[in-house]
């Protein structure tokens, strides 16, 4: 899907934000709970979802859950680490672009 470059202190880290796969879900509901957020619908809602990945590891996922011609941005977290570094945004625009 993209790739997305952070500076991030003095390191640059450069991720792949690409469509989620079933063998994301476990990381993304570990992240979600990490985050304190709930995981009610999440892995139903990343058939339209995407995730960032450093390396092998998933790092952020966002998901857009379809009504009809409108969609519900959910299940947005980014490890906590990587908090503050756009890759929020940079997801938020990813699922944004897949829903359209």
């Amino acid at each position: 899907m993209a790739r997305c470059s952070l500076a991030i202190s003095r390191l640059r880290l450069t991720m792949r934000i690409e469509r989620a796969t079933a063998t994301d879900i476990p990381a993304v509901l570990s992240l979600l709970d990490t985050a304190g957020l709930p995981h009610e619908g999440a892995a139903e809602a990343l058939a339209m979802g995407i995730v960032a990945r450093d390396g092998e590891g998933v790092v952020g996922a966002a998901a857009v859950e379809p009504y009809g011609d409108a969609g519900l941005l959910r299940s947005v977290v980014v490890a906590e680490s990587l908090r503050g570094t756009g890759l929020g945004r940079a997801l938020v625009a990813a699922a944004e672009a897949l829903a359209r």
